[in-house]
């Protein structure tokens, strides 16, 4: 099965924060792991600022530099920016945020997501309710 993963999840493969474990369970999913262009800012960011507090090392780093480009397969973001746009309207929140839903819709699939107010805005939604998966429910078996 195809997904549509966040930041939020592909942070958890590589530092070990609460849900890592259950992020790891995606990234063995057999299918395509999506993510919209900008996902590799996002996720970079997170990871130097990881690097920075000494909590992953340079190895580390050298080998996520190499392994995470290949692994997501990313959607050009001008294939969502209007979607994204109506998407960020309708459930108030972030443009980025708004790009993985966009990501999912565009896809047929689902976004994993750590991101609980995500969740919370996406499931008051009827069109985008059954798009949006938290991470937690996901690995306990609500979607496998």
């Amino acid at each position: 099965m195809n997904v549509v993963v966040d930041a939020n999840v592909v942070v958890k493969w590589y530092v070990e924060e609460p849900g890592s474990d259950e992020a790891r369970t995606v990234a063995e999913l057999d299918g395509l792991l999506v993510a919209p262009g900008h996902a590799l800012a996002e996720i970079g960011e997170v990871l130097l600022r990881y690097f920075r507090r000494g909590e992953l090392g340079p190895d580390q780093l050298e080998i996520i530099k190499t392994a995470l480009p290949g692994t997501l397969v990313l959607v050009p973001l001008d294939e969502l920016f209007e979607p994204a746009l109506e998407i960020g309207a309708a459930l108030r929140v972030s443009f980025y945020d708004a790009l993985y839903v966009a990501a999912a819709e565009r896809w047929d699939t689902v976004l994993i997501t750590a991101d609980r107010p995500l969740v919370g805005a996406a499931g008051a939604s009827p069109r985008w309710r059954d798009r949006v998966v938290a991470l937690d429910d996901w690995s306990h078996g609500a979607r496998h």
